[in-house]
């Protein structure tokens, strides 16, 4: 059931477009998570060191080159990384 969490392309989409489409939603996600829960608004400082790693680990993926070699197994391995700190954020803030 996890799998369908980020509702990213099926594996019979080409890898480059999942993989863009990964960027797009880390991208997005950045955003949201950089957003003040009570106001809506860009938060103008983040105290939190652990949402402040997976911002920047977040920046990081949403600006993969698309131009190098693509490789399955590493875009699992995000994909399931990117999973898996919603759900703990989730989890965490509910």
């Amino acid at each position: 059931q996890d799998q369908d969490l980020l509702m990213l392309p099926d594996a019979n989409t080409a890898g480059r477009l999942r993989l863009q489409a990964l960027a797009d939603l880390v991208s997005g996600l950045e955003l949201g998570l950089s957003c003040d829960k009570h106001t809506g608004g860009m938060q103008s400082k983040i105290s939190d060191s652990e949402l402040l790693e997976v911002l920047k680990t977040f920046n990081e993926i949403s600006q993969v080159d698309l131009e190098a070699d693509f490789d399955e197994d590493s875009l699992q391995e995000v994909t399931a990384y990117v999973q898996s700190v919603l759900l703990t954020r989730f989890k965490t803030q509910n």
